[in-house]
């Protein structure tokens, strides 16, 4: 029996219920039970002890204390009691509404009162046998439910908690309710899903929130191609044949595991909406038992004893169909694991109307749900066409009662295409295949006077070309005819100019003449001299770095297919360096300029002098094919039929017309080509999007934020995509999975993170500061620590940690307590008795700015901010080499919002990507390394590792390095001490030990001042400490390794010896999930 004090207990600040009208009793009208009345003057009447303690001004409404909100419940309740002590009544009549616009203050521990909506009713109905019945009415959510709870015994505290678990419930359903309208936004059934929605119970709404939902409308252009495509092939003549006039027909292509709905209009157009499916593990033209029959079928609400639309759609959500009958148990989930394969919600048998197709007629294929929605998208199911259970609701409701048609296929017909007439230029060279004829005006061979010229040419420009390529790689192919000709006589630049003066077509050479272009030495590239089964010249070929990106997917691809390695033997060469070829190979063919040209073509028209729009060629080998024995390797037939695919084509096949011949080596990269192939099969923004939006540590975030799933996905999307365009990442599975675990890891989607112990981190920011200003004191005096400190530690610390002690025990995220921490500076400056020590005679002045030295470490001391840590001082230093003029606060500010955190966040990543991903330099590890330890950290811990073998080769008791990947040491903000640092002293000692004498100390020191740029691998001091290690152990070194440092992010998570491995095995985990998530989903 409820007793005054629990009832008392109700009313609690804590506690409230929000009860409508009882079910047998109205505010104005007598209830009408059928048990007999008890009467109002009995002890155990529940509604007499009400009144009685309401007398007693014992019950008070203290909820939200001195809210009008409340004063308005207590006079809506003295108002309407009179009404409910009618004799007829015995349920307990506290019937109040409250106006939900208002906060009213509902403190329970899973329940927040701002995700209701003025219309939204939850009741509570007690009488007083302790029966409780819950039920809620939410229109805004279209929610609807009740439940009947059973409480024994009957006290405050079950009660209570019952009320409490149910209102726990209920946010779990409010919150999945606009997620689910999100989801099913564009759906052509949006109001029959919202009403399935407010009707099914909590097992089935957590269903359709978990169900994918797959089905979008095409734009009207690719809407249009794509029927036009259909109506070409044939495909919507055969749909017609077989009856279809309106309304739906299906089209599935195994291919793509994608089902096309078109849905004909009464006025004829054809609109098209695209399904991901899944069909048999054998394929839709696999003849085993699990395999998918193909032709034409109708859809129809059939399976085995059940028959009718209603009758299927009665089962609802989640209900598996099993023996001709629908079981009693729902799928657990969308994606149950370690259980058979089901067929839920919907399921309509596909009829064959093929009568040659004998599989269609045993009756046992069928479109249905499933229990494993994660398949989707390839080729899975025993046979039937598996859907995603909210698809399968969509399609059964669209196609009604008669069925639909449904044409089974591997891929859509091919076009039938017609031969196009040769033009008049064509059938006249067909008619004539003659070759171009040579003008009678230049002579094939070269005259006597100039062929002395040839030699004395030759002797003199190799040696110095060779001279270059010492001190730079790339330097040779970048010479320009004007410096060739600085090292000739007068008599030789005469003749040069008189052969430059040459038009090829006079010689039967019909190529165009390429623009001269003097092409800026930042915007060519090497290959790496680490790239796996690479010759050793390929370093000092440069190229375009699209054409490299290109070159080296290509030659993965290759390889795997062939088990041989291409490798470029030419690529970029200047107008200068083919001059030089060709002079050579003039005194090779007997000076015949014909026979020259056609294998050397002159300087200006040769390709390979090209990169206008990041075009350009290249020559191509393996290591056993060299020129023309390349035709026959297993690589150039491989290439013929997939360089296409990367960009490439042949430039000289067999019987060309321009008069070159045939070069199976020579291949010509071109760029919107490869840039076309790119975009053709990278993620998309709306695909991004979808992913995003699928991923569970999203959880947090929504948790976190209160905003909607598909809105942070959304935002996160597209400022993503955005931030990778401007830091010219380009958006590929890899790239896309880097940069996720990236974000994943550093702060779990959140644009602000919380931070787990803020008393712990504001004691350590604390403790270090006053240690800074206690040193900074001894410096000033021997007094001076002795005077201040007492007064710091003993007076002002205390007072204002009372200040704002709750506000640090409350703070959740790295800016709430960078914001306490800011105040407690502004405090401290504006302190009395802190500035009545500023004025001590002769020390006064040291003390006001070594204490606002000391204060500063309190006022900026996080570092690493928002959702990707990106660390301040490293984005003010990207800002200002960009020439923005920005301050520190002006920087956090922008590192809190999602564009600025990932715009620079990603501009740091981007530096790792290109440096071990363009060119197979290193892993995925290393870019996760260097986001964390600084930039080329990796690289750098490679070259201190062989430094170390070098050294130790030479002399045993060599100290090791640290293999911490800074080459020198730094002060604070990045920039170099003037001392030696311990890696510096060890390439002094290595110059010295294998006797190179360039390497100078002031030669390190200028090479090691470029250690975090990519221009390092270029000095004399890398290229020669790498040369030396191929010489000594007969084997490239490897060109990046995991540092051994511990990182800085050990600091907030209080952890001090947490590793760079340890680090980047988390983001590798991360990244691995992602990369197979990614794969199953498409």
């Amino acid at each position: 029996m409820l007793s005054p004090s629990d009832f008392s207990n109700f009313f609690r600040p804590q506690f409230i219920f929000l009860i409508s009208k009882p079910s047998a009793c109205t505010l104005n009208n007598t209830c009408k039970e059928s048990s007999p009345p008890r009467k109002p003057d009995s002890p155990s009447n529940p509604l007499r002890v009400l009144m009685e303690q309401l007398e007693k001004k014992e019950i008070r409404f203290t909820i939200g204390s001195g809210d009008e909100l409340c004063r308005r419940a207590q006079m809506e309740l003295r108002q309407k009691l009179p009404n409910l002590t009618q004799p007829e009544c015995n349920r307990i009549g506290l019937a109040l509404t409250l106006d939900l616009k208002k906060k009213s203050h509902l403190v329970s521990p899973n329940f927040n009162p701002n995700i209701l909506y003025p219309k939204d009713e939850i009741c509570f109905s007690f009488d007083q046998k302790g029966a409780v019945r819950f039920s809620y009415n939410s229109p805004s959510h279209h929610l609807k439910g009740s439940a009947n709870l059973n409480i024994r015994p009957i006290d405050s505290q079950n009660i209570q908690n019952a009320v409490t678990y149910e209102l726990g419930q209920l946010k779990k359903e409010i919150k999945r309710a606009p997620q689910f309208t999100q989801k099913i936004k564009n759906s052509p059934i949006k109001d029959y899903f919202e009403t399935i929605y407010s009707r099914s119970s909590t097992p089935e709404r957590q269903l359709l929130s978990e169900s994918r939902y797959t089905g979008y409308a095409l734009e009207t252009e690719e809407n249009d191609a794509l029927f036009e495509r259909l109506k070409a092939s044939g495909e919507i003549a055969r749909l017609e044949r077989f009856g279809w006039k309106q309304g739906p027909a299906f089209i599935v292509l195994g291919a793509s595991q994608t089902l096309l709905m078109l849905s004909k209009s009464r006025e004829g157009r054809i609109a098209i909406r695209k399904y991901t499916l899944s069909t048999g593990l054998g394929g839709v033209n696999g003849k085993g038992d699990r395999g998918t029959p193909p032709g034409m079928a109708r859809l129809v609400f059939q399976y085995n004893g059940i028959r009718g639309k209603k009758a299927i759609e009665r089962a609802g959500m989640g209900a598996e169909f099993k023996e001709g009958q629908v079981a009693r148990r729902r799928i657990a989930s969308v994606n149950e694991s370690g259980k058979p394969a089901t067929m839920s919600t919907r399921v309509l048998q596909l009829q064959s109307l093929e009568p040659s197709n004998a599989r269609f007629q045993q009756g046992a294929y069928f479109a249905h749900g499933t229990n494993r929605e994660r398949t989707l998208g390839e080729a899975a199911s025993d046979g039937c066409l598996r859907f995603s259970n909210l698809d399968i609701v969509e399609i059964a409701h669209l196609i009604g009662g008669e069925g639909a048609l449904v044409d089974i296929r591997d891929d859509l017909p091919p076009v039938p295409t017609r031969r196009s007439k040769p033009s008049l230029q064509q059938r006249e060279s067909l008619l004539s295949n003659e070759k171009p004829v040579v003008s009678e005006a230049a002579s094939l061979i070269l005259p006597e006077n100039d062929r002395r010229f040839v030699a004395s040419i030759e002797a003199k420009i190799w040696p110095n070309l060779d001279e270059l390529e010492a001190r730079d790689p790339l330097g040779p192919r970048l010479i320009s005819i004007a410096e060739l000709k600085s090292l000739l006589t007068q008599e030789e630049q005469d003749f040069i100019d008189r052969l430059l003066a040459i038009d090829p077509k006079t010689l039967g050479i019909q190529v165009p003449k390429v623009p001269s272009i003097e092409v800026p030495r930042n915007q060519l590239v090497g290959l790496s001299s680490s790239l796996p089964h690479s010759l050793e010249d390929s370093v000092r070929y440069p190229m375009t770095p699209q054409a490299r990106a290109a070159f080296l997917a290509m030659r993965t691809a290759c390889a795997a297919a062939t088990k041989e390695w291409i490798n470029p033997s030419s690529a970029y060469r200047s107008d200068g360096y083919q001059l030089a070829l060709f002079i050579t190979n003039l005194n090779k063919n007997n000076f015949d300029l014909k026979k020259t040209a056609s294998r050397v073509t002159f300087p200006g028209y040769s390709e390979h002098g090209s990169i206008r729009n990041g075009n350009m060629a290249m020559d191509l080998q393996t290591e056993s094919a060299h020129g023309d024995a390349f035709l026959r390797s297993q690589s150039y037939t491989w290439l013929t039929k997939h360089a296409a695919e990367y960009g490439f084509s042949l430039s000289y096949p067999e019987n060309n017309p321009t008069g070159i011949d045939f070069e199976p080596w020579h291949w010509r990269f071109d760029r919107k080509r490869w840039e076309a192939q790119l975009e053709k099969n990278n993620p998309t923004r709306e695909d991004i999007y979808r992913f995003i939006v699928s991923q569970s540590p999203l959880d947090k975030a929504v948790e976190f934020t209160h905003q909607p799933r598909e809105i942070i996905a959304r935002q996160l999307a597209n400022a993503l995509v955005d931030a990778m365009h401007s830091n010219q990442i380009p958006i590929t599975d890899v790239t896309l999975a880097i940069c996720l675990a990236q974000i994943e890891r550093e702060g779990e989607f959140l644009l602000d993170p919380p931070i787990p112990n803020p008393v712990k981190m504001y004691n350590r920011y604390k403790n270090k500061a006053l240690t800074d200003i206690r040193s900074r004191l001894r410096q000033i005096s021997p007094h001076a620590e002795t005077v201040v400190m007492p007064i710091v530690l003993n007076q002002v610390i205390p007072r204002y940690e009372k200040v704002y002690r709750d506000k640090i025990y409350a703070c959740k995220t790295e800016r709430d307590l960078e914001r306490i921490l800011t105040n407690i500076v502004a405090d401290l400056r504006a302190d009395k008795k802190i500035s009545s020590l500023f004025s001590i005679p002769f020390i006064g002045d040291n003390l006001r700015a070594e204490f606002e030295k000391g204060i500063q470490i309190l006022e900026d001391p996080i570092k690493r901010v928002g959702m990707m840590q990106v660390d301040v001082d490293k984005a003010l230093s990207i800002a200002r080499a960009q020439g923005k003029e920005i301050t520190r606060p002006q920087m956090r500010e922008t590192l809190y919002s999602l564009e600025g955190n990932l715009q620079y966040g990603l501009n740091l990543l981007a530096i790792p990507i290109k440096a071990y991903l363009t060119d197979d330099k290193g892993a995925v590890e290393c870019v996760f390394a260097d986001y964390n330890a600084g930039e080329f950290a990796s690289r750098n811990a490679a070259v201190q590792d062989y430094l170390n073998t070098l050294l130790r080769t030479h002399d045993p008791s060599f100290p090791n390095l640290v293999l911490d990947g800074d080459l020198l040491s730094y002060k604070e903000a990045r920039v170099p001490n003037s001392t030696l640092s311990n890696s510096e002293k060890a390439f002094i000692q290595f110059g010295k030990a294998y006797k190179i004498s360039s390497l100078t100390p002031d030669q390190i020191r200028k090479d090691l001042l470029l250690e975090k740029t990519p221009e390092f691998e270029q000095t004399l001091t890398y290229r020669s400490l790498r040369e030396t290690y191929a010489k000594v152990f007969h084997s490239q070194p490897a060109y990046a390794r995991l540092p051994e440092i511990s990182t800085d992010t050990a600091e907030k998570l209080g952890r001090p010896n947490i590793t760079t491995d340890h680090y980047v095995s988390g983001s590798k985990r991360r990244y691995t999930l992602i990369q197979s998530q990614m794969r199953s989903r498409t």
